[in-house]
């Protein structure tokens, strides 16, 4: 999920928002797990702060950086 914040450092979405956290990875549906559905095991951090995660089911690499 992600959470958009504001220049105040506060999140952008009331607290009681339904749609302040919106979702970045998620399974459509769960009928095809755990053998092929996104499933995140592995995490690596490099030098530019961008955050590297697999998925050992899909065989998935995704890369997380901010804009």
């Amino acid at each position: 999920m992600r959470v958009d914040f504001g220049p105040d450092g506060m999140p952008k979405a009331g607290a009681n928002a339904k749609n302040g956290a919106v979702p970045i990875m998620e399974n459509p549906s769960t009928s095809s797990c755990p053998t092929s559905c996104f499933r995140p095991v592995g995490l690596v951090i490099d030098k530019k702060k961008r955050i590297f995660m697999t998925s050992d089911t899909s065989g998935e690499v995704y890369a997380i950086y901010g804009a």
